[in-house]
């Protein structure tokens, strides 16, 4: 979904986000698909309205089966408020 600069509050370059994959090592059995092979560790940057006021929130995402299109939250940090 495309977001345009006119539809963000503060106007260009004020927000963004990335997704990194990594992957999920487990002790498991190999034929046991249960648990999803990969973590998504998503960072988000967001410029404030105050002069040099930015945050960067990460959270860590895994999938419920290496297929569901829904997961959990295992985490999120506050790395820069």
């Amino acid at each position: 979904m495309h977001v345009s600069n006119a539809d963000t509050p503060y106007g260009h370059d004020t927000a963004w986000y990335w997704v990194e994959v990594l992957p999920q090592h487990n002790s498991s059995d190999a034929n046991d698909f249960s648990s999803a092979p990969f973590v998504y560790r998503i960072t988000t940057l967001a410029k404030g309205v105050m002069p040099g006021s930015t945050t960067v929130l990460q959270g860590v995402w895994v999938r419920d089966t290496p297929t569901a299109l829904t997961g959990q939250w295992h985490s999120w940090h506050v790395l820069h408020n």
